[in-house]
């Protein structure tokens, strides 16, 4: 049976009780002691031998759409990518990494059982190892590269009357009417009085003469 499944390199266990005319419950019975892997997608139906897989960097091997783990499980398989990530994972980047659409339940699972941390930044959670000397290094790789705040408002290195220069060139390049900005503010509308968007468009700082600032 080993053989077989070796052949195949990944397959089903319906797939491969049809092949031995016999029941799943049977070949499961007859691979429990091989160290069989059962895939961490696809509900854990295909299956494939311990010595097929050509486990990346990270534990984990896909064939064909079959996606298997060094670690076997998903819950085990999610600690130890947390566990040896350098700055922690977000569930968006785990499921990025395994591949899979739903990884919450096994990430809180680890959280409920103080196998994993979890903290959140940014109005994000992310997931640090529960081991504290671990989970600082882990912490401090992500913070460190937490981009600097700029304000909104003004960039760096940029005056305010660069920056409405730039702005009110990018409106005449693009051809927007003075209209065509008044129905773009929709809600907004209310926040940016008409006199003010007429001196972005018509005239403003960089024109030459100087211009009649909005009352």
């Amino acid at each position: 049976m080993v053989l077989v499944l070796d052949a195949y390199k990944v397959i089903s266990a319906k797939g491969l009780a049809r092949h031995f005319s016999c029941s799943t419950r049977t070949i499961f019975r007859k691979l429990k002691d091989t160290g069989y892997l059962t895939s961490y997608n696809m509900n854990g139906e295909m299956l494939t031998s311990p010595t097929t897989p050509d486990f990346d960097e990270n534990g984990l091997w896909e064939y064909q759409g079959a996606r298997f783990s060094a670690w076997k499980n998903l819950g085990p398989t999610i600690r130890a990518l947390v566990d040896g990530s350098e700055q922690g994972l977000t569930a968006y980047e785990l499921g990025r990494l395994l591949s899979h659409p739903n990884v919450h339940h096994h990430l809180l699972e680890c959280v409920r059982k103080d196998q994993l941390v979890r903290t959140r930044l940014q109005g994000c959670s992310v997931y640090f190892s529960a081991d504290p000397r671990r989970k600082r290094e882990q912490e401090g790789t992500r913070y460190s590269e937490r981009p600097a705040h700029t304000s909104p408002e003004q960039p760096p290195d940029m005056t305010t009357t660069e920056l409405v220069w730039l702005l009110r060139a990018m409106v005449r390049c693009n051809h927007i009417p003075f209209e065509g900005i008044m129905a773009a503010l929709g809600v907004d509308r209310s926040k940016v009085s008409e006199p003010v968007i007429r001196w972005l468009v018509e005239g403003c700082p960089g024109d030459g003469a100087a211009p009649t600032a909005p009352t």
